[in-house]
């Protein structure tokens, strides 16, 4: 799975980088997309049912980053969601957001909202072009959390998960 994640890391980096360079410093493109169509139906029933993922995607709208979405099959004591750094451009920063397809639809929901805080942290930080750098954010604003296998959490990222999974009881009606 490693060696399938770096060789979509090199084509997403030079297909994005080139047309990213071949542009003006004004990108127009959604700064949200999805690498297959899992990722898009996930993308679509984040947005209708969490306002906390929309307005995550505003707030990516409006940097220089951005995030692909791909939902896919997990191995074994695989984390359930993973962000990493696939490259950067003269204007942008390019970022891969998986998600395991072995979770519930709603579950994923929550996974990506928390994702999509991690892109937002890294965000506002001008320097975090890779995923060393990243790394060390996540230390600055965080802790190493090896116990669930997630790699690093924040508790900005934590908090987000929650109010997703909130938007989303109340989105589908389910108790709270």
């Amino acid at each position: 799975m490693k060696y399938h994640v770096v060789l979509l890391s090199a084509a997403l980096t030079l297909t994005l980088a080139a047309g990213a360079d071949a542009r003006d410093s004004r990108i127009d493109a959604p700064h949200l997309r999805a690498v297959n169509e899992a990722g898009s139906t996930l993308m679509k029933d984040a947005q209708q049912k969490s306002e906390t993922v929309r307005d995550l995607i505003t707030t990516l709208e409006a940097s220089n980053m951005v995030a692909y979405v791909r939902v896919v099959s997990a191995g074994k004591d695989a984390p359930e969601s993973g962000l990493t750094f696939v490259g950067r451009s003269k204007v942008q920063r390019f970022v891969l957001i998986s998600i395991s397809n072995e979770t519930s639809s709603d579950r994923r929901i929550e996974l990506l909202g928390h994702e999509l805080q991690h892109v937002a942290e890294a965000a506002t930080t001008a320097w975090v072009n890779d995923d060393a750098q990243f790394q060390r954010l996540m230390t600055m604003l965080g802790w190493r959390d090896s116990s669930r296998s997630r790699g690093y959490e924040t508790s900005a990222a934590s908090h987000v998960e929650r109010k997703v999974r909130k938007d989303v009881r109340t989105a589908t009606g389910t108790p709270q």
